[in-house]
């Protein structure tokens, strides 16, 4: 019987003593979310206003367009459509607008040797000319 009541002591000792450990780390833990004084809804919005990394890349991106021409009879054209100063191109293509578009070939397409704009060249094997818009985008 003493036995026991000595081990009954020294277990409700212990965690007497472990409460005394934990109290203070639990009361740190519940004001954890009034970060500098603030409130965890004040921390959460400043957070979601600052910009991350997809907001930040789509504000960088840039798609500039133009009209273009191409005369008929195997005419061969290189165009250039630039983005604006300070700005690097990435890719390019073109939209076809009116005129025998299967008959345009599209042989090249590539940055400038700058860098700052997107290069094509098409050839017309049609008699008649077609319009087109050509694209570049570009990243700030």
């Amino acid at each position: 019987m003493m036995v026991a009541l000595a081990a009954l002591f020294f277990s409700l000792g212990g965690a007497a003593v472990a409460a005394t450990a934990i109290v203070p780390l639990a009361k740190r833990a519940l004001n954890a979310d009034k970060l500098g004084g603030k409130t965890r809804a004040q921390v959460v919005a400043e957070a979601a206003a600052v910009p991350g990394p997809a907001s930040s890349a789509a504000a960088a991106v840039v798609v500039k367009s133009r009209d273009a021409t191409i005369g008929g009879s195997a005419d061969w054209t290189e165009y250039e459509t630039m983005c604006d100063p300070g700005q690097r191109a990435v890719s390019g293509g073109l939209a076809w607008g009116s005129g025998p578009g299967a008959d345009v070939y599209w042989w090249d397409s590539y940055p400038t040797p700058d860098g700052g704009g997107w290069r094509m060249s098409l050839m017309n094997e049609a008699a008649g000319g077609a319009t087109f818009k050509l694209y570049v985008v570009c990243l700030s």
